[in-house]
């Protein structure tokens, strides 16, 4: 028993792991997205200031793949927590089922 609780322990603990990876690979792609985009703007007002403004185009490719980096990292946590809450019920209605069977 001992064992099989330490195994789930570990378990969670890898769990845990992989969506603070992910989380954390959110955010540092926030972080480089402005950094790259406003040394892109820096480049723009110091050779062309008044010409088209060229790093737009960076701006929304990217903020829309940021944008959606951040939707589904958030979805695929929001759908894990949704989807133990499914398992939970799940196996309460099989546990009720098994449970009827027997009497």
């Amino acid at each position: 028993m001992e064992n099989k609780n330490k195994e789930t322990k570990n378990e969670l603990l890898k769990l845990a792991k992989r969506r603070v990876r992910l989380r954390k690979g959110v955010e540092w792609h926030a972080i480089i997205y402005l950094i790259v985009n406003a040394f892109l703007c820096a480049i723009y007002y110091l050779t062309t200031p008044n010409g088209y403004f060229w790093p737009i185009w960076a701006i929304v490719g990217w903020g829309l793949g940021l944008v959606i980096h951040f939707v589904v990292i958030r979805s695929s946590l929001a759908s894990a927590r949704e989807d133990r809450e499914l398992i939970k019920r799940e196996y309460k209605m099989l546990q009720e089922d098994f449970e009827q069977d027997d009497d």
